[in-house]
């Protein structure tokens, strides 16, 4: 394997197309611009090339390429920068003011560089896109019992069907989890009778292990009668793999099913990373995401994209209803 890999390295045709590249990149130009390749590239692809006729490609556009024309240009001089030094190696002082001094002279904005004239495009590119405003892509209709997304027309009623579906998906795979068993212990789950702190309390801690919701009897105590007669095989004295493999599947399924209910009935829908990184207990220096306050599931989530430049996130609460809610609680209470 270490040999394909220094072929590949040593492939001629890669170093030529590298060192074509870093020359590209490694041009200083200040009057005439598009004399450069890669900046001759760039006007190549502002033209958008229909069936009968040519225009103008839109700023929406245009500026995506260009954007990942950028990325690359960043990811090949880092390369080139770098080439020299062994990853397993500590980058000492004289690498790092090397760099630097790279940055100045191919990639910082003002060095006359193909990068800088990128950049620039990118900047005069954005001024024209706010100018045009977005283009809608969800539009509700003059009766508002039904939106269209893309030209595909959803009724209000549909979604409402699809919502509560979702959550009787996931009460059905829960009781499936349970071995039959959440019909009654759905009537223990009050939520109103839980107690929470909102404040960190250490590893570990969440209203699960508060000592005032004893009466719940967390852990595993209440499947174990269940699950032992129908995963363990007492004349074998070993677990029966097939069904053992089936609870995981259902497992599964309910973690989607409960994420997609959170998602769907929890208000304003979250991003990606947001919904996905909850947190059910204290860990060693964050406070969890769930708790349950005035006998609601709370979700608090501290997620903004804008954090790394602002320095400070923004806080949104999300409540879920009882359904769901009592899902969430029994899934920490006695799968987890």
């Amino acid at each position: 394997e270490e040999d394909e890999k220094d072929d590949r390295i040593g492939d001629p045709i890669d170093q030529a197309v590298m060192a074509f590249c870093i020359r590209s990149l490694q041009q200083k130009v200040a009057v005439q611009l598009f004399d450069n390749p890669l900046l001759h590239f760039t006007c190549v692809l502002g033209i958008s090339g229909g069936r009968k006729s040519y225009a103008w490609r839109p700023a929406t556009e245009y500026t995506t390429q260009i954007a990942g024309l950028v990325w690359c240009a960043r990811l090949l001089l880092l390369e080139h920068i770098f080439g020299a030094e062994e990853c397993s190696e500590d980058i000492g002082p004289e690498a790092i003011e090397y760099f630097l001094a790279q940055h100045r002279d191919w990639l910082a904005d003002g060095s006359f560089s193909p990068f800088s004239a990128m950049i620039r495009m990118m900047a005069y590119g954005k001024g024209f896109r706010k100018k045009e405003g977005g283009t809608p892509r969800l539009m509700w209709e003059d009766s508002k019992e039904a939106l269209r997304y893309l030209g595909q027309r959803i009724p209000l009623n549909d979604f409402r069907v699809m919502a509560a579906s979702i959550s009787t998906d996931a009460e059905e795979l829960l009781d499936q989890l349970m071995f039959g068993e959440w019909v009654p212990l759905s009537q223990i789950v009050v939520l109103r009778r839980i107690t929470d702190s909102l404040s960190f309390e250490g590893p570990g801690a969440s209203f699960a292990t508060h000592e005032k919701n004893s009466w719940l009897e967390p852990g595993f105590r209440k499947l174990v009668g269940p699950g032992i007669a129908q995963l363990w095989d007492d004349e074998v004295g070993n677990f029966r793999m097939a069904q053992v493999q089936q609870w995981l599947n259902q497992l599964q399924s309910f973690r989607q099913a409960l994420l997609v209910s959170t998602h769907t009935w929890g208000g304003q829908p979250g991003r990606g990373p947001e919904i996905m990184t909850i947190r059910h207990c204290d860990t060693q220096d964050m406070l969890r995401n769930v708790f349950v306050f005035d006998g609601q599931v709370m979700l608090v989530t501290d997620r903004d994209k804008a954090k790394a430049i602002r320095g400070i996130g923004r806080k949104v609460a999300r409540f879920l209803p009882e359904t769901v809610g009592r899902l969430m609680v029994a899934y920490i209470l006695w799968i987890l």
